[in-house]
């Protein structure tokens, strides 16, 4: 299986949709073997960055069956002084099942961010069929993905005809273009928007989903949703007003409300 590096390398001047950065890395056999050259190699494929990313990219990461999201360290805004000390970092995150082909990505710091986040090609719960964003506002592009912070989530019906967001129409264009490349529906894709309102992909994977109800009728589940609020706003000869108001514990104690 691919890594994250030689997906994301594989994907550079495919998209139509997205940018991705520039991508140097090495392996852990190379590091050991020789860090300084590792070094050298990096800063001469990533010529005039002054900081720097580097991430994982285990052989255990981004797999069919398992993506061990989050499980690995990635460093933010290295300056070229302290990448020998991220690289270990990482390094030492793979813990004691590291392989000599275990890599780590080093790219350019992506600065100006006005958007990032994930976006899942499938409810990642249950298999339904959306769009799923998770997105923070921030500028902090490892808030959503790291779990810091919830942020904030937008369901996409993957029948929509149209998508009035700018930023969402573009996501879900970028998710049909990589569904295509990869022969594959179900995809956890992170991204982030700069303040020029470029996309960048940082990473796409396999989409693991925890559960799928094969006999679970999305469409048919909406339907019976839809009758059922029809139905509960039939106009009642006994009651006031003209629909019914739906309310989460309407009925609540006003002493539970209110507090001793």
């Amino acid at each position: 299986m691919k890594t994250k590096a030689s997906t994301l390398i594989g994907l550079q001047g495919k998209l139509s949709f997205a940018l991705i950065l520039d991508c140097a890395y090495c392996t852990v056999e190379q590091w050991n073997k020789d860090s300084v050259s590792c070094i050298n190699s990096i800063l001469s494929h990533l010529p005039n960055v002054d900081a720097f990313v580097v991430r994982s990219s285990s052989q255990r990461e981004d797999q069919l069956h398992t993506s061990m999201a989050g499980q690995f360290e990635s460093v933010l805004n290295v300056s070229k002084g302290c990448l020998e000390k991220a690289i270990e970092q990482v390094i030492t995150s793979y813990g004691e099942n590291v392989s000599s082909r275990d890599e780590i990505l080093i790219q350019p710091m992506l600065f100006d961010v006005t958007m990032s986040g994930v976006l899942f090609t499938k409810d990642p719960n249950v298999g339904s069929s959306y769009y799923v964003v998770n997105y923070d506002l921030k500028g902090d592009t490892a808030a959503v993905t790291s779990g810091a912070v919830s942020g904030h989530t937008t369901f996409i019906s993957r029948s929509a005809q149209h998508i009035t967001d700018q930023r969402f129409r573009r996501l879900v264009s970028l998710a049909n273009e990589l569904e295509s490349i990869l022969e594959n529906s179900n995809l956890d894709i992170e991204f982030a928007f700069d303040q020029k309102e470029n996309l960048y992909l940082f990473q796409v994977r396999p989409l693991v989903i925890k559960e799928v109800d094969h006999f679970f009728d999305q469409y048919q589940t909406l339907r019976n949703i839809k009758n059922k609020i029809n139905y509960q706003n039939i106009n009642h000869p006994y009651l006031s007003g003209n629909r019914t108001i739906l309310g989460v514990m309407p009925d609540w104690n006003p002493a539970e409300i209110i507090g001793i």
